[in-house]
C-alpha cells in the first residue's frame, strides 16, 4: 500500500500500520511520534473527530500540512481516543458543546482539547513502538535499538553474525556440533569438524622439567607419572581441531582462500567462538578447476594461497584439498 491510498482510503489502514508508514516515509527528518519534542517539529500531529456518530475505523483522515517554518507535517485524525467525540473520555455535553462551537466557526475549544489528544495518542503509539522488536528495529539509525544492544551484550559484540546467532554466543559451553551449524548456516557450505586433533604446546623455561640440583635438590617437575614431561614442548590433544568446508562451485572455494572475501570473516568467527585456547586448522576440499591458476606478469600470485598450475583436462575434476593457516 502507498501514501496515496492512505490519503484517499485511511480507514482501510490500521492505525499502527498507518502511523508506521508515515513516519518511515519521513526518515530522518522530524521528530518520532512521542518522542520529546516541540509539537510543531514532530512528524505527525493528531487530532480527535468531532461527531457522536459510530466510528467506523480507526483512522478518518489523513492529510499533509505545510508548516510556517518550512517543511510539512501529516494530520491524522483519529476517532478512538480524546476526550471529546465519539469515543470521548470527557461527559457527552462537552462533545455536545464543542460541536455547537465548530458550527459557529469557533475552534478555540477544540483546538485546546487537540493539544492533549495529540499528546496522549502519541504516548499510545509510542507504548505500542516499544514492545515490537521488529518496529524499534527497523526505525532506529543504524539498527542500534534497545533490543539489539541487549543482543550484542549477550553475544559479545555488535557484528552481524554475532547478533544473527545470539543464541550459540551467549552460551558458556561451546560444542562442535553448534559450531558446524554455525558455519553452515553462515556460510551456506557443509561442514565437518574434527576434534581432539591435538597439537604441540610449548613450555615456558619455569614449566619444563628439570633434574635436582645442588641449588635445588627437589628438582622441577620431576616427579614421574605425574608432572614430568621431556623437552620443551607438550602435546595437548583438547587444544586443536580440523575444520573442513566441502566447496561444490568456484565462487565458495575462492572465496575461503586468503586473499578470497570470506578468509578474514572465518577466521573472526573462528576466533570469537573458539577464543585463544583452541586452535583450529582450516581445509578447503573442492575441485582442481574450482581453484585459481597462477600466470606469470600478475600483481598478486596465488603462490602459497590456494592456486595452481595449469593442468590437464583429465585431472580438473580431481578432488584437493587445500590446507589453510588457522586462527
Amino acid at each position: 500500500m502507498s501514501i496515496d491510498s492512505l490519503y484517499k482510503t485511511p480507514g482501510q489502514f490500521d492505525f499502527y500500520q498507518a502511523v508506521f508508514m508515515l513516519q518511515n516515509r519521513a526518515g530522518s527528518r522530524g521528530q518520532k511520534v512521542g518522542a520529546d519534542a516541540l509539537p510543531n517539529q514532530e512528524l505527525v500531529r493528531f487530532k480527535s473527530v468531532q461527531h457522536l456518530g459510530f466510528p467506523g475505523s480507526p483512522v478518518a483522515k489523513v492529510k499533509p500540512v505545510a508548516c510556517e517554518q518550512g517543511g510539512q507535517y501529516h494530520q491524522v485524525d483519529v476517532t478512538f481516543m480524546g476526550l471529546t467525540g465519539p469515543s470521548g473520555a470527557l461527559p457527552q455535553h462537552y462533545s455536545e458543546l464543542v460541536l455547537s462551537r465548530i458550527k459557529q466557526k469557533d475552534t478555540t475549544m477544540v483546538d485546546f482539547y487537540d493539544m492533549f489528544n495529540h499528546r496522549l495518542v502519541s504516548l499510545y503509539y509510542r507504548a505500542w513502538e516499544k514492545y515490537r522488536q521488529a518496529i524499534n528495529y527497523s526505525t532506529h539509525s543504524e539498527h542500534f535499538d534497545p533490543f539489539t544492544r541487549v543482543l550484542g551484550h549477550l553475544s559479545g559484540g555488535n557484528a552481524p553474525y554475532r547478533l544473527h546467532m545470539a543464541g550459540l554466543f551467549s552460551r558458556r559451553v561451546r560444542s562442535a556440533v553448534q559450531l558446524e551449524r554455525l558455519l553452515t548456516h553462515y556460510l551456506e557450505l557443509d561442514v565437518d569438524v574434527k576434534q581432539f586433533v591435538g597439537t604441540w604446546r610449548p613450555l615456558a623455561s619455569s614449566e619444563q622439567t628439570r633434574l635436582g640440583t645442588r641449588e635445588n635438590p627437589e628438582g622441577q617437575f620431576a616427579r614421574l607419572g605425574s608432572e614430568a614431561a621431556a623437552g620443551k614442548s607438550v602435546w595437548d590433544v583438547n587444544s586443536a581441531i580440523d575444520i573442513t568446508f566441502h566447496c561444490k562451485d568456484k565462487a565458495k572455494a575462492r572465496a575461503l582462500l586468503p586473499q578470497g572475501p570470506l578468509n578474514g570473516l572465518l577466521k573472526d568467527m573462528l576466533h570469537s567462538y573458539l577464543g585463544y585456547a583452541v586452535k583450529a586448522n582450516i581445509n578447503v576440499k573442492t575441485q582442481l578447476k574450482n581453484l585459481p591458476v597462477m600466470r606469470l606478469g600478475q600483481q598478486s600470485s596465488a603462490l602459497g594461497h590456494g592456486g595452481v598450475t595449469l593442468a590437464r583436462e583429465r585431472v580438473l575434476s580431481r578432488d584437493v584439498c587445500i590446507q589453510l593457516r588457522g586462527q
